[in-house]
Protein backbone atom coordinates (compact mmCIF):
# COMPACT_ATOMS: atom_id res chain seq x y z
CA UNK A 1 0.00 0.00 0.00
CA UNK A 2 0.99 3.82 -0.69
CA UNK A 3 -0.59 6.63 2.05
CA UNK A 4 -0.47 9.79 2.50
CA UNK A 5 -1.05 11.90 5.39
CA UNK A 6 -1.91 15.79 5.87
CA UNK A 7 0.01 17.75 7.94
CA UNK A 8 1.94 21.00 7.97
CA UNK A 9 3.81 19.65 5.13
CA UNK A 10 3.00 17.07 2.36
CA UNK A 11 5.11 13.85 3.34
CA UNK A 12 5.33 10.72 1.25
CA UNK A 13 7.18 7.48 2.02
CA UNK A 14 6.88 4.05 0.18
CA UNK A 15 8.88 0.71 0.05
CA UNK A 16 9.84 -0.05 -3.08
CA UNK A 17 10.37 -3.50 -1.99
CA UNK A 18 7.07 -4.62 -0.78
CA UNK A 19 4.63 -1.40 -0.79
CA UNK A 20 3.19 -3.31 2.03
CA UNK A 21 1.99 -0.96 4.95
CA UNK A 22 -0.05 -2.92 6.19
CA UNK A 23 2.10 -6.14 6.57
CA UNK A 24 -1.03 -8.56 6.19
CA UNK A 25 -2.83 -7.07 8.44
CA UNK A 26 -6.18 -5.16 7.62
CA UNK A 27 -6.08 -4.03 11.13
CA UNK A 28 -3.83 -1.69 10.70
CA UNK A 29 -5.98 0.61 8.38
CA UNK A 30 -8.07 1.90 11.74
CA UNK A 31 -4.50 2.89 13.17
CA UNK A 32 -3.22 4.66 10.51
CA UNK A 33 -6.63 6.70 9.91
CA UNK A 34 -6.22 7.87 13.92
CA UNK A 35 -2.69 9.00 12.63
CA UNK A 36 -4.67 11.46 10.36
CA UNK A 37 -3.98 9.01 6.82
CA UNK A 38 -7.12 9.69 4.48
CA UNK A 39 -6.40 7.94 1.76
CA UNK A 40 -4.71 4.73 -0.04
CA UNK A 41 -3.31 3.27 -2.96
CA UNK A 42 -3.63 -0.51 -3.10
CA UNK A 43 -0.79 -0.97 -5.24
CA UNK A 44 2.02 1.08 -6.53
CA UNK A 45 3.04 -0.33 -9.95
CA UNK A 46 3.98 -3.83 -8.65
CA UNK A 47 2.08 -6.79 -7.12
CA UNK A 48 1.59 -6.96 -3.23
CA UNK A 49 -0.46 -8.46 -0.84
CA UNK A 50 -3.90 -6.32 -1.58
CA UNK A 51 -3.75 -7.12 -5.36
CA UNK A 52 -1.83 -6.46 -8.80
CA UNK A 53 -0.01 -3.52 -9.87
CA UNK A 54 -0.09 -1.77 -13.55
CA UNK A 55 2.87 -2.36 -14.40
CA UNK A 56 3.11 -6.61 -13.21
CA UNK A 57 0.95 -8.86 -13.88
CA UNK A 58 -2.22 -8.43 -12.53
CA UNK A 59 -3.96 -11.14 -10.42
CA UNK A 60 -6.89 -9.06 -9.01
CA UNK A 61 -7.42 -8.36 -5.73
CA UNK A 62 -6.50 -11.01 -2.92
CA UNK A 63 -8.95 -12.21 -0.01
CA UNK A 64 -6.47 -9.89 2.01
CA UNK A 65 -7.14 -6.89 -0.33
CA UNK A 66 -11.08 -7.62 -0.25
CA UNK A 67 -10.29 -7.39 3.75
CA UNK A 68 -8.57 -4.03 3.38
CA UNK A 69 -11.62 -2.29 1.14
CA UNK A 70 -13.93 -2.97 3.54
CA UNK A 71 -11.87 -1.45 6.86
CA UNK A 72 -11.26 1.14 4.69
CA UNK A 73 -14.73 1.92 3.79
CA UNK A 74 -15.67 1.10 7.67
CA UNK A 75 -13.38 3.47 9.00
CA UNK A 76 -14.05 6.43 6.23
CA UNK A 77 -10.34 6.40 4.16
CA UNK A 78 -10.68 6.84 0.26
CA UNK A 79 -9.36 4.02 -1.83
CA UNK A 80 -7.47 5.07 -4.71
CA UNK A 81 -7.08 2.81 -7.61
CA UNK A 82 -4.15 5.10 -9.24
CA UNK A 83 -0.94 2.86 -10.13
CA UNK A 84 -3.06 -0.52 -9.54
CA UNK A 85 -3.90 -3.11 -12.69
CA UNK A 86 -6.79 -3.12 -14.50
CA UNK A 87 -8.25 -6.53 -12.87
CA UNK A 88 -7.50 -5.27 -9.41
CA UNK A 89 -9.05 -1.79 -9.73
CA UNK A 90 -12.43 -4.03 -11.17
CA UNK A 91 -12.31 -6.13 -8.33
CA UNK A 92 -11.90 -2.92 -6.25
CA UNK A 93 -15.06 -1.02 -7.51
CA UNK A 94 -17.13 -4.02 -7.43
CA UNK A 95 -16.50 -4.46 -3.99
CA UNK A 96 -16.54 -1.10 -2.18
CA UNK A 97 -19.69 0.37 -0.44
CA UNK A 98 -18.34 3.87 -0.70
CA UNK A 99 -17.08 6.04 -3.46
CA UNK A 100 -14.10 5.16 -4.97
CA UNK A 101 -10.90 7.73 -6.79
CA UNK A 102 -7.87 7.32 -9.47
CA UNK A 103 -5.83 10.44 -7.88
CA UNK A 104 -3.78 10.53 -10.71
CA UNK A 105 -4.42 8.76 -14.02
CA UNK A 106 -5.31 9.83 -17.50
CA UNK A 107 -7.45 8.18 -19.73
CA UNK A 108 -5.73 5.25 -21.77
CA UNK A 109 -7.69 6.46 -25.17
CA UNK A 110 -5.81 9.53 -25.22
CA UNK A 111 -2.15 8.20 -24.44
CA UNK A 112 -1.81 4.50 -24.53
CA UNK A 113 0.17 4.07 -21.15
CA UNK A 114 0.42 1.23 -18.61
CA UNK A 115 -0.44 4.00 -15.86
CA UNK A 116 -3.27 5.09 -17.67
CA UNK A 117 -6.86 4.39 -17.37
CA UNK A 118 -9.45 2.54 -19.53
CA UNK A 119 -12.51 3.64 -20.25
CA UNK A 120 -14.15 1.14 -18.66
CA UNK A 121 -12.23 1.87 -15.43
CA UNK A 122 -13.14 5.52 -16.04
CA UNK A 123 -16.67 4.02 -16.21
CA UNK A 124 -16.79 1.57 -12.81
CA UNK A 125 -15.39 4.46 -10.70
CA UNK A 126 -18.00 6.93 -11.88
CA UNK A 127 -20.19 4.34 -10.90
CA UNK A 128 -19.35 4.27 -7.46
CA UNK A 129 -19.89 8.23 -7.23
CA UNK A 130 -15.98 8.38 -7.26
CA UNK A 131 -14.07 11.12 -9.52
CA UNK A 132 -10.85 10.54 -11.85
CA UNK A 133 -8.31 13.24 -10.78
CA UNK A 134 -6.08 13.83 -14.59
CA UNK A 135 -2.66 14.28 -14.07
CA UNK A 136 -0.43 16.65 -15.34
CA UNK A 137 2.87 14.40 -15.74
CA UNK A 138 4.31 14.35 -19.19
CA UNK A 139 4.86 10.50 -19.55
CA UNK A 140 0.68 10.33 -19.33
CA UNK A 141 -0.33 13.29 -21.55
CA UNK A 142 -1.19 13.33 -25.02
CA UNK A 143 1.21 15.95 -25.90
CA UNK A 144 4.05 15.27 -23.98
CA UNK A 145 4.50 18.66 -23.14
CA UNK A 146 2.51 18.86 -19.69
CA UNK A 147 0.41 21.55 -21.37
CA UNK A 148 -2.74 23.70 -20.16
CA UNK A 149 -4.58 22.44 -23.47
CA UNK A 150 -3.46 18.44 -23.04
CA UNK A 151 -5.27 18.61 -19.54
CA UNK A 152 -8.14 20.19 -21.10
CA UNK A 153 -8.57 17.76 -23.14
CA UNK A 154 -8.07 14.95 -21.07
CA UNK A 155 -10.90 16.43 -18.58
CA UNK A 156 -12.92 17.20 -21.42
CA UNK A 157 -12.37 13.50 -22.52
CA UNK A 158 -13.26 12.33 -19.00
CA UNK A 159 -16.83 14.90 -18.70
CA UNK A 160 -18.00 13.53 -22.00
CA UNK A 161 -17.48 9.94 -20.85
CA UNK A 162 -18.99 9.93 -17.73
CA UNK A 163 -20.11 13.52 -16.85
CA UNK A 164 -18.70 16.52 -15.21
CA UNK A 165 -19.15 15.53 -11.65
CA UNK A 166 -16.67 12.61 -11.92
CA UNK A 167 -13.09 14.49 -13.19
CA UNK A 168 -10.75 16.36 -10.94
CA UNK A 169 -7.10 17.25 -11.12
CA UNK A 170 -4.23 15.34 -9.67
CA UNK A 171 -1.61 16.98 -10.98
CA UNK A 172 1.15 14.74 -8.96
CA UNK A 173 4.43 16.83 -8.46
CA UNK A 174 7.99 15.24 -7.50
CA UNK A 175 10.14 17.79 -5.18
CA UNK A 176 13.71 16.55 -6.47
CA UNK A 177 17.32 17.10 -4.87
CA UNK A 178 18.44 19.75 -7.47
CA UNK A 179 21.29 17.71 -8.40
CA UNK A 180 19.48 14.71 -8.77
CA UNK A 181 17.19 13.84 -12.17
CA UNK A 182 14.23 11.60 -11.62
CA UNK A 183 14.81 9.84 -14.92
CA UNK A 184 17.63 8.74 -12.95
CA UNK A 185 15.53 7.28 -9.96
CA UNK A 186 13.20 5.75 -12.45
CA UNK A 187 16.07 4.39 -14.29
CA UNK A 188 17.38 2.63 -11.18
CA UNK A 189 14.43 1.20 -10.07
CA UNK A 190 13.36 -0.47 -13.81
CA UNK A 191 10.74 -3.39 -12.32
CA UNK A 192 8.58 -0.73 -11.09
CA UNK A 193 9.28 1.76 -14.15
CA UNK A 194 9.71 0.01 -16.95
CA UNK A 195 12.35 1.05 -19.29
CA UNK A 196 9.70 1.02 -22.64
CA UNK A 197 7.22 3.09 -20.81
CA UNK A 198 9.28 5.76 -19.56
CA UNK A 199 12.18 6.44 -21.81
CA UNK A 200 12.79 9.41 -23.98
CA UNK A 201 11.09 11.15 -25.56
CA UNK A 202 7.97 11.37 -23.05
CA UNK A 203 9.67 13.10 -20.18
CA UNK A 204 8.76 13.18 -16.56
CA UNK A 205 7.93 16.94 -17.10
CA UNK A 206 5.61 18.82 -14.39
CA UNK A 207 2.56 21.05 -15.13
CA UNK A 208 3.37 24.29 -13.90
CA UNK A 209 0.69 25.46 -10.48
CA UNK A 210 -0.04 28.34 -13.20
CA UNK A 211 -1.83 25.55 -14.68
CA UNK A 212 -5.22 26.21 -12.64
CA UNK A 213 -5.79 29.17 -14.04
CA UNK A 214 -5.00 28.58 -18.00
CA UNK A 215 -7.01 25.27 -17.51
CA UNK A 216 -10.12 27.53 -16.60
CA UNK A 217 -9.67 29.72 -19.39
CA UNK A 218 -9.53 27.28 -21.99
CA UNK A 219 -12.89 25.11 -20.57
CA UNK A 220 -14.46 28.13 -20.44
CA UNK A 221 -13.25 29.08 -24.13
CA UNK A 222 -14.96 25.89 -24.84
CA UNK A 223 -17.85 26.87 -23.22
CA UNK A 224 -18.05 25.28 -19.91
CA UNK A 225 -19.97 27.00 -17.08
CA UNK A 226 -18.11 28.37 -13.93
CA UNK A 227 -20.01 25.76 -11.79
CA UNK A 228 -18.65 23.04 -13.64
CA UNK A 229 -14.89 24.37 -13.88
CA UNK A 230 -14.77 24.74 -9.91
CA UNK A 231 -15.93 20.82 -10.13
CA UNK A 232 -13.13 20.12 -11.91
CA UNK A 233 -10.40 22.01 -9.93
CA UNK A 234 -11.72 21.21 -6.28
CA UNK A 235 -15.53 20.51 -5.72
CA UNK A 236 -15.69 17.12 -7.29
CA UNK A 237 -12.37 15.71 -5.07
CA UNK A 238 -14.30 17.57 -1.83
CA UNK A 239 -17.56 16.40 -2.44
CA UNK A 240 -16.10 12.64 -2.06
CA UNK A 241 -13.90 13.42 0.88
CA UNK A 242 -17.67 14.67 2.65
CA UNK A 243 -19.00 11.65 1.47
CA UNK A 244 -15.90 8.74 2.61
CA UNK A 245 -14.09 10.54 5.27
CA UNK A 246 -15.50 10.34 9.14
Amino acid sequence: MMCWKKTGRMAITFDLEGMNALNGDASLVSLYYRLGVRQMLTAYNKNNLAGGGCHDRDTGLTAFGRRVIAEMNRVGMMVDCSHTGYRTTMDIMEAATQPVIFSHSNPKTLRSHGRNITDDQIRACAKTGGVIGVTGLGYFLPDRASSAIALADCVTYVRDLVGVDHVGLGLDYTPLDPKATLEADLASHPDFWPPAQYAPPWPMKDTPPGVFAQLAAILVGRGWSSEDVRKVVGENFLRVARAVWK
